[in-house]
């Protein structure tokens, strides 16, 4: 059958530059016959019936195919209303999708949204036809945002959807802030747990918060968060009458990402009532309202597990195809199914199942591949214009080139065009010449995709727009970072990723989270290639190297009950975790520091602390007065609860990370670095052994948090000797002079 196109127009054959099909069976000049003519126009009139306004060119709404799991909605134009719920309270949708309560009982305005600073500016507002589903479209910076917003009346529980779509190259991470400002002034947080909060974040276990009064007036209640994501949400009160909730968002290049959240309001809400009251939005643990969201756009929220957006139809895409189903979505609307479709033109479509038994030859900037129609899952360029063909193929691999495949046939879905009642005619199988298409999607086939060549350990992603498969894990990348040469193992690596700012050069994590700022050494990277054999690539070409692991569907935010802290940093294939390095520039080390004592000056004198004892080590805050007292100045927490101020002997500090020996816990790399750039270092609180995330012998209180000394202190002059330690003591009481 023909798919319509998300802009309906007459139907159109195009002609010229050479047939895009023929009938098999040799119709003369390759040309299509007035019978085959027919049929293509009868079916291409099955494209009158206009998709939704998604898939639409919708006035400041960012362009055709914007969040194309969206379409076929039945959207139309939207004005704001007030909505009323169970409870009698109103709720005002305003066209920027922000609500506000028009008896001001409660709020001004809830969820005013802003990405990395830059406020939501609202294009368009559309609702579903039934008109219980508002969706505002808009932008905030560089980005293109969708907000779905709905109300629960039983519940009286709004729903808010907001995605957020990149057209970066790159992987990063976006701050999503959550502002909403009250009528009055407010008492405290309390979380879904009934206890009230006293750090930034929720606790593991927690969902959501409310904000209460000291009057007993309404009180407002948030749900944002699965009770085991590992990235929480920093929850702020400011002024009591303004709260503020930022999200640390992983958006991948080109990609998309969500943010599910609910805001409500309850009467006369007290303290004790908090637990129960969230307890009835997730009785079985799945969230309140999510069936009727679809199951392409639950794919992409990143707070939630998908155990509360419906585990069932939560399967993941793959990470090996993300690429290919994000290009056709965006630019053609299509998803991939159990059958294969022929892109003709920019209106017209053919569905049915391609054959061929000829080998393709694909001639690339790295030399020449062969393949079977069965290797690839999508096809690219072409277009009668003698563009280039981009090949997608089923195990991950993207190549671009000239290629040769013939002898391909499609046999249509739905057999001829028989109408009036008559019998339909034999299906019709048609010669598919790809030069000639703008594109090819092949079906979906779970026995042939879904997992890389023999071998592969990672994928490299050029310039070229080619995407090769990589093996010999074992293999070391040479580069350097600001503390000296690194020799990485590709199996120690899960992405690096090219950076133009400041200056060209890469972001490298490791699989333990070690997060560098690095850059190439002089000459090719040299990298062995699953198709091409061992290829010299220049550094500036290579825009992404990211490993492949089977687990790698799994989602990387969600906790498991029975292992902690799996995915941790420090914590792959399911060590235990280390401690986590913080130096300036925004690089993390996962790691340990290598030398075996460091030497403070205290106030009572030179102290030698065992680096195996130490839990936390810091800057002193700025409150402390000892912000300037220089960069070798730190605040020490040991595994006894000892506390310690003072300024460190050392001028380089040793750092251990990387593959270490698993009997000697020795080897990996070693950087030493000037302790002007090193910020902080904490180990991490070891797991339960009921894996439920609390310490089984929990740390003294304190840890991870700033040491402070009081304000009135006066650094010392010295620098890097203990002279003027006697100016520079510690945090008053028991802890000032150790055990």
């Amino acid at each position: 059958m023909v798919s319509p196109d998300v802009f309906p127009s007459k139907p159109r054959i195009a002609r010229g530059g050479g047939a895009l099909l023929s009938c098999a069976g040799g119709l003369c000049g390759g040309f299509l016959s007035k019978a085959h003519l027919l049929f293509l126009a009868l079916a291409a009139l099955l494209v009158t019936a206009p998709f939704a306004a998604y898939g639409q060119d919708v006035p400041g709404g960012g362009g055709p195919g914007l969040f194309g799991e969206a379409v076929d909605e039945g959207l139309v134009p939207a004005t704001p209303q007030t909505r009323e719920d169970s409870f009698g309270f109103a709720w005002d949708i305003t066209n920027a999708g922000t609500v506000t309560n028009s008896s001001r009982e409660c709020f001004e305005s809830a969820a005013q949204l802003s990405i990395n600073g830059a406020p939501f500016t609202f294009h368009s507002m559309l609702a579903t036809s039934d008109g219980k589903e508002y969706v505002v479209m808009g932008n905030a910076g560089n980005f293109r945002i969708m907000r779905r917003i709905r109300l629960d009346e039983d519940l009286g529980l709004v729903r808010y959807y907001d995605v957020i779509e990149s057209k970066d190259r790159n992987d990063f991470k976006v701050n999503v802030t959550l502002q909403t400002r009250f009528t009055q002034r407010w008492d405290k947080i309390v979380t879904s747990n009934g206890t009230e909060l006293t750090g930034k974040t929720l606790d593991r276990g927690e969902t959501g918060f409310a904000v209460l009064s000291r009057t007993n007036r309404s009180a407002a209640l948030w749900l944002i968060s699965g009770p085991r994501r590992r990235s929480r949400p920093e929850i702020a009160l400011t002024n009591g009458n303004q709260v503020e909730v930022k999200f640390s968002v992983p958006l991948r290049a080109g990609g998309r990402a969500a943010i599910l959240h609910y805001v409500g309001q309850r009467k006369r809400l007290k303290q004790e009532d908090v637990k129960a009251q969230f307890a009835t939005w997730q009785p079985r643990g799945s969230l309140p309202g999510i069936d009727v969201l679809a199951m392409g756009l639950r794919r992409v929220v990143t707070n939630f597990p998908p155990s509360a957006l419906g585990a069932t139809a939560m399967a993941p895409v793959g990470p090996l195809l993300t690429r290919l189903e994000a290009l056709f979505n965006e630019n053609w609307q299509l998803e991939r199914g159990p059958e294969d479709t022929v892109v003709l033109n920019a209106e017209t479509r053919l569905t049915g199942k391609l054959t061929g038994t000829a080998r393709g030859e694909l001639t690339t900037n790295w030399g020449k591949v062969s393949f079977g129609l069965d290797d690839v899952a999508g096809i690219v360029g072409g277009g009668g214009v003698g563009k280039m063909q981009t090949v997608f193929f089923r195990d991950g691999e993207v190549l671009t080139g000239r290629m040769t495949l013939r002898d391909l046939k499609l046999t249509l879905a739905g057999g001829g065009a028989g109408t009036g009642g008559a019998t339909p005619a034999a299906p019709w199988t048609l010669d598919v010449n790809p030069d000639q298409v703008l594109a090819i999607l092949c079906r979906k086939d779970a026995a042939l995709e879904g997992k890389p060549m023999q071998g592969v350990a990672a994928f490299a992603e050029l310039a070229t727009q080619d995407c090769l498969g990589i093996v010999d894990p074992a293999a070391a990348l040479e580069l350097n970072c600001a503390w000296g040469p690194l020799k990485v193992q590709l199996a120690d690596i899960e992405t690096l990723g090219a950076v133009r700012e400041p200056q060209f050069g890469f972001r490298l994590v490791l699989r333990d989270k070690t997060s560098l700022l690095v850059f190439p050494t002089s000459g090719d990277v040299e990298l062995k290639t699953a198709r091409l054999g061992a290829l010299k690539i220049a550094p500036q070409m290579l825009l992404k190297l990211s490993s492949f692991q089977q687990s790698a569907a799994a989602d990387p935010n969600e906790g498991d009950e029975g292992s902690a802290e799996a995915g941790q940093p420090g914590a792959p294939g399911g060590d235990a975790p280390r401690p986590t390095i913080q130096l300036i520039g925004e690089n993390v080390i996962v790691g340990n520091l290598a030398a075996e004592n460091l030497e403070l000056g205290t106030i009572s004198g030179p102290r030698v602390l065992p680096t195996a004892q130490i839990v936390l080590m810091e800057r002193p805050g700025e409150d402390s007065g000892l912000a300037a007292a220089g960069a070798q100045v730190f605040a020490v927490q040991m595994k006894d609860g000892s506390k310690w101020t003072g300024r460190l002997k050392e001028s380089v500090i040793a750092l251990r990370f990387g593959s270490r020996d698993a009997a000697t816990g020795q080897g990996g790399s070693v950087l030493s670095v000037p302790v002007e750039h090193f910020l902080s270092f904490q180990v991490p609180e070891p797991p339960s052994a009921s894996g439920g995330g609390d310490s089984a012998e929990p740390l003294p209180p304190g840890v991870g948090a700033s040491l402070r000394a009081p304000s009135d202190i006066r650094p010392g002059p010295g620098r890097g000797d203990h002279p003027g330690m006697d100016e520079l003591p510690t945090n008053p009481g028991p802890s000032d002079t150790g055990p």
